[in-house]
């Protein structure tokens, strides 16, 4: 199956080229011109990786990308922008997006780009939420690149929340999902793990603590 790739561009001579290529790389690639009809578009089909200028009519490449990432944290976005100072470069990560180029670039970096991204999407080790990449064959959590430390408990409690996404997690499933009916380990050390994992990997908006009941991790 192909990788499907959104292109949005207003440059109609960039935006050809840049699909000429992808698809002579036997990508599935859909365009669009305009910002609010690129929204539509990555809204209404299944994306793996979406190329996003920053300046666009009707509504730019940042307000997209926080747009989709409030629906969507796998797919892989990749920013185009004449922008070239750190702060610009800040800003467009900061909003979600996953790469960043600085106009004029060859077609070769990109395609090189491209194709680092879509090798992390068909990882299925690989699992992101927000701006975290968590890589479950080697246990690690990365953070805008930088390696977060995480305990051997508080990955696994993070793995269980990640299994089960929008479902409401009692303490009592956490424990027998990390010991047994038998362990004399407190209960209540839960809490303590729950909370180093949310701080460290600043998760207070996805996992949520209903009062009385236990946790749900929001994606």
């Amino acid at each position: 199956m192909k990788n499907k790739i959104c292109i949005i561009e207003d440059d109609n001579t960039l935006q050809l080229v840049l699909s000429y290529e992808l698809r002579n790389c036997d990508y599935e690639v859909e365009v669009a011109s305009d910002g609010l009809e690129g929204l539509n578009l990555l809204k209404s089909n299944n994306f793996d990786l979406a190329i996003i200028d920053w300046m666009l009519p009707n509504m730019s490449g940042i307000d997209i990308i926080k747009e989709i990432r409030k629906d969507d944290n796998n797919i892989r976005i990749i920013m185009l922008t004449a922008k070239d100072n750190e702060m610009d470069i800040v800003e467009g990560l900061d909003s979600g997006a996953d790469d960043y180029l600085t106009k004029p670039f060859s077609t070769r970096e990109l395609k090189a780009r491209v194709k680092s991204m879509l090798r992390i999407n068909h990882n299925s080790n690989i699992r992101r939420i927000n701006n975290l990449i968590i890589n479950l064959d080697t246990r690690s959590v990365m953070k805008d690149d930088i390696s977060i430390d995480t305990s051997k408990l508080e990955f696994d409690i993070l793995l269980f929340f990640l299994d089960n996404k929008n479902k409401v997690l009692t303490r009592e499933m956490i424990f027998n999902y990390l010991w047994n009916e038998e362990s004399d380990v407190n209960i209540r050390v839960i809490d303590n793990h729950i909370s180093n994992l949310k701080r460290k990997l600043e998760l207070k908006n996805n996992l949520i603590t209903k009062r009385g009941v236990g946790y749900m991790f929001v994606d």
